[in-house]
């Protein structure tokens, strides 16, 4: 496929997903062990590269873990090109029209401003989830402490063996 033809908005972001990986001499494995960090399950290293030729549909959440993994702002996921993205079976976004959406504002501005209050977002609930992580294991220590001064009663789980490491 050439540059001057459409392009699906999938194909562009896969495209952003590969160059990404490959800036960062990642695999198609390791990029989807990280993902599954952020997703709750690993990806294959199939559904990665699938991902990258444009040939799945993704979910927020999905896009959010890439971000993360590539630890890169969102936005870079979804610059759109200026030769032209298919957004339907029956409208395709040309250059005039992608560069009338960064000149109008739509592209830059809007949606600009949405992805950095998004980035924003996602900045403070990490900072949120990292204290909590935090907090969590500084009742774990706290457990292992208790559990080593405690005498050991036969009829309770010990301690030390519910907050394994």
């Amino acid at each position: 496929m050439s540059d001057a033809e459409p392009r699906t908005v999938e194909e562009v972001l896969g495209a952003h997903l590969r160059r990404l990986r490959e800036e960062r001499e990642l695999s198609l494995a390791e990029v989807g062990e990280a993902l599954g960090k952020y997703l709750g399950k690993p990806w294959s290293p199939q559904g990665v590269w699938q991902a990258e030729k444009g040939k799945r549909d993704f979910k927020l959440a999905q896009l959010i873990a890439f971000a993360l993994v590539f630890e890169c702002p969102l936005s870079r996921l979804t610059t759109v090109a200026i030769p032209g993205v298919e957004l339907s079976d029956t409208h395709t976004i040309g250059g005039h029209e992608t560069a009338q959406l960064y000149a109008s504002g739509v592209a830059s501005g809007l949606l600009g401003s949405a992805l950095v209050d998004m980035d924003k977002g996602l900045g403070a609930a990490s900072r949120e989830l990292e204290s909590a992580l935090e907090r969590i294991e500084e009742q774990r220590k706290k457990i292992h402490e208790v559990a080593a001064i405690q005498p050991k009663n036969p009829q309770l789980p010990d301690l030390a063996d519910v907050w394994k490491e």
